[in-house]
């Protein structure tokens, strides 16, 4: 075992090891829904694991309006636990300031615990499936344990971190050069906060680093096979993305 962790490259281990500890803290000490549209990363997320595949449109009396210019933005979403809004309301309004953990603002335990409402999907709502895979797992997992909303969204945290670290391990071990500097930008900050939340973007980052790498490996091939081409289309659509505001 030991003598197969010294032909671990450098790079790996120095990824895996930086990776895994600031990850952890940001988990730990970043409130919930502080990611750039997590409200709504969470709430498809949550809808996945439920198996609402289609986010309905509501009209503007359904539900309040944002101040914003963009005229889809949270015409669509799903109905889902009320402590999802009470989770949002908090981050928005505490931001996570002067309160301990689990950082989670309710008003009424009881109403949280029973109904369900309209949360929308704000400017996320076209990203597809495979982005929220690992928050599926981890919402499921909470599911089956019988835990609240709260300790799912963590969970669903820890499987995008865990996910994101794995794939992007394997990429870097794939580059044929630069293995430090692929590192280098795998430990970008702004990454690893992503995929220690619930946002998809963290998956479509770990992605594209594969991708990346992947073309980069056909570079001194003398021919590419059809299998290869294919794997090549498929890793190029998952690390693509489309939002209300490339519309």
């Amino acid at each position: 075992m030991i003598a197969r962790l010294k032909k671990i490259p450098f790079p790996n281990k120095l990824f895996l090891v930086l990776a895994l500890v600031f990850g952890l803290l940001m988990i730990k000490t970043v409130p919930p829904l502080q990611a750039p549209d997590e409200v709504g990363h969470f709430a498809k997320a949550v809808a996945f694991s439920e198996f609402k595949i289609q986010p309905k449109s509501f009209s503007d009396e359904s539900h309040e309006k944002t101040r914003t210019n963009k005229k889809n933005w949270n015409t669509f979403g799903f109905k889902l636990p009320k402590e999802i809004k009470s989770m949002n309301s908090y981050s928005l309004d505490k931001a996570g300031k002067y309160e301990k953990p689990p950082y989670h603002y309710i008003h009424n335990k009881k109403a949280n615990k029973e109904g369900r409402e309209w949360v929308p999907t704000g400017g996320i709502t076209n990203y597809h499936f495979f982005s929220y895979l690992p928050q599926i797992i981890g919402i499921s997992f909470g599911k089956v344990l019988g835990k609240p909303i709260i300790d799912q969204y963590y969970a669903a945290r820890y499987f995008n971190l865990i996910t994101y670290i794995v794939i992007v391990s394997f990429a870097i071990w794939k580059f044929p050069f630069s293995k430090l500097g692929a590192t280098v930008l795998a430990l970008n900050p702004m990454a690893l906060f992503l995929a220690s939340s619930t946002s998809g973007d963290g998956m479509i980052i770990a992605v594209s680093f594969l991708f990346i790498a992947w073309l980069l490996s056909l570079i001194k091939k003398q021919t590419i096979s059809n299998p290869m081409l294919l794997f090549s289309g498929f890793l190029g659509s998952l690390s693509n993305r489309t939002d209300e505001s490339d519309i």
